[in-house]
């Protein structure tokens, strides 16, 4: 089902205006189209959320994926 800018204030408290919180939904529906998986979709919106420069610019769904997948090697290095 997908995430309207509502619902991201309650999976996230890094989308903290309402521009963010439409980019927020956007890219978890956009990743949740692709993948059908819900949970990657929100880990993946909420990192790129998190990066607030990100927000001034579009991002492709496969940048998004490719650091999401760098920042889950780096975690696993550790």
């Amino acid at each position: 089902m997908p995430w309207t800018a509502a619902e991201a204030a309650a999976k996230t408290h890094k989308a903290n205006t309402p521009a963010k919180r439409k980019a927020w939904a956007a890219q978890a529906n956009a990743i949740l189209a692709r993948t059908g998986d819900e949970a990657m979709a929100i880990k993946i919106a909420n990192s790129h959320a998190a990066d607030t420069s990100a927000q001034d610019k579009p991002v492709s769904l496969a940048d998004m994926m490719t650091a999401a997948v760098k920042a889950r090697r780096k975690r696993s290095k550790k």
